[in-house]
């Protein structure tokens, strides 16, 4: 699932889990718990459900957002390093190509010539093309994705930790929608 897209689904879990306990319903606290498909949220609740403390819930989750947070990261990361590198990557397609024009320039008609000066240069600009085109913004969007996801975890945390801690359902939907 991905968290860069809508968590309305999630949200309504927490209301309806919020809403069970305040009516001192653990039994149809721990079912909706079990019809909730992400994992986070699952968990989440599962331990504001059990009473874990809300301090340890809010380290637990923390360390999970972190973990979301450190893998769209490094993803981003290896992108742009490879939009570094491709412009290398075809300076260097380049010089191969211009090695091997100046090795056959004495035995080569000049429309070969301008051929395979044309092949050579044209290596750097898929490098440059690539990075600027693809890896650059790709990497950008990576990040946006990341950033759009941590946020709704977090929404949905502090949700949790507003279950653990027994807060009315309205105040929670208000919370949540704010």
């Amino acid at each position: 699932r991905s968290y860069a897209s809508g968590i309305d689904e999630e949200l309504r879990h927490i209301l309806r889990v919020a809403d069970a306990l305040r009516m001192s319903d653990i039994r149809g606290a721990e079912q909706e718990v079990g019809h909730v498909n992400d994992m986070f949220v699952r968990n989440g609740l599962q331990l504001a459900v059990d009473r874990v403390p809300p301090t340890e819930i809010d380290n637990i989750l923390r360390w999970q957002i972190a973990n979301v947070q450190k893998r769209f990261q490094d993803d981003a990361q290896v992108l742009r390093t490879m939009g570094h590198l491709a412009p290398a990557f075809g300076m260097l397609g380049t010089l191969i190509g211009l090695v091997g024009l100046l090795t056959n320039l004495g035995d080569s008609p000049l429309s070969e010539i301008g051929t395979t000066m044309a092949f050579a240069i044209t290596t750097t600009l898929y490098g440059i093309l690539f990075a600027s085109v693809l890896l650059k913004p790709l990497a950008m969007r990576v990040e946006q994705h990341g950033d759009i996801a941590v946020g709704n975890f977090l929404r949905l945390k502090e949700g949790i930790l507003l279950v653990a801690t027994r807060q009315n359902p309205l105040i929670i939907r208000d919370t949540l929608l704010a």
